[in-house]
């Protein structure tokens, strides 16, 4: 099996697709695949929001909101994950859907209504999402990116529960470039279903 550990700008727009992608990753590559999204916040992922807000010239006055909004976003994913992998996917896919108009603002307002469209128990996650355990998990994603280099979005580590030695890490990762990877040469799946080096 394939593990993918994604990392993510949590007010991008690149996993809206990622469910699907998987899927044909475990069709195309016959392997069964999990995966996981892991917020990242840096000064690559304050400057990739900054721009797709068109705030190209913002005073530091905005660049510090967008940098908040941003660290609450993903602490925010990260709440919604403490209440099963699956709503913490589903409350990701739609904070993406909603921020990808670019007039909307990651309010209260619009954190109430992702979190009802992802199923999630309010008053859980209101609570977990000012939680010091939160921000510890946050703290330990954050420290595990930096120790792998992971300094971009997307990025994705992949690896091979069957070989725990095997790691491979894409950069600006999608669907087709793993698919490019197993085509030229840099991984296969073997007979017993392990991902290998050619």
């Amino acid at each position: 099996m394939l593990e993918i550990h994604l990392f993510i700008n949590p007010l991008g727009t690149r996993c809206l697709n990622s469910e699907r992608d998987v899927l044909a990753v475990e069709r195309q590559l016959q392997t069964k695949v999990s995966y996981q999204f892991i917020p990242l916040i840096n000064m690559n992922t304050i400057q990739q929001t900054i721009s797709f807000y068109n705030l190209r010239h913002c005073r530091l006055k905005e660049r510090q909101c967008i940098s908040c909004m941003l660290y609450q976003a993903a602490l925010d994913v990260k709440a919604a994950s403490f209440q099963g992998g699956q709503h913490g996917r589903k409350y990701l896919v739609n904070v993406q859907k909603i921020m990808s108009d670019r007039s909307v603002s990651y309010s209260e307002q619009v954190v109430q209504t992702i979190a009802s469209l992802a199923n999630l128990d309010w008053e859980t996650f209101n609570e977990d999402r000012k939680s010091k355990m939160v921000r510890q998990s946050l703290q330990k994603d954050q420290a595990m990116a930096d120790d792998l280099g992971v300094t971009v979005t997307p990025t994705a580590i992949v690896l091979d529960t069957n070989d725990p030695e095997y790691s491979l890490l894409i950069h600006d990762f999608t669907y087709q470039s793993l698919i490019d990877c197993a085509r030229h040469g840099q991984l296969y799946i073997s007979q017993d279903h392990r991902l290998m080096h050619k």
